[in-house]
């Protein structure tokens, strides 16, 4: 009787299958590239949106101009007529957009700009 269960170990019935090993191995590595690429990704989303805030400041600006006749001294005047919030750099949420009073445009504190 204990030969038996001896033997029955020794042919692997109580373990897992090369195949059933493989098969998670493979979904593990997919998951894991998946997990990769959208931590990757997130650099050119953080650039996409602050492209897009400062095309939203420059039209806030160029608003504020066509109502006041003048530019404004600095992106604070443009909050909350022209413009609900100030929006910040998400590469870097602690600096504030700057304001060019000479080109009359917002500037990223993170050196972005748009094409």
């Amino acid at each position: 009787m204990r030969d038996k269960a001896f033997m029955r170990n020794l042919t692997g019935k109580n373990g897992f299958s090369l195949v059933e090993l493989t098969i998670v191995i493979f979904i593990i590595s997919v998951l894991v590239s998946i997990a990769v690429f959208s931590f990757r990704n997130t650099e050119v989303i953080d650039l996409r949106t602050c492209q897009s805030n400062l095309k939203i400041l420059d039209g806030a600006i160029v608003q504020y101009f066509l109502n006041e006749n003048s530019y404004p001294g600095g992106l604070d005047e443009l909050a909350p007529k022209y413009i609900k919030t100030m929006p910040k750099c998400p590469t870097d949420k602690t600096k504030s957009y700057e304001y060019d009073s000479e080109k009359h445009e917002a500037i990223c504190p993170n050196g972005h700009s748009y094409p």
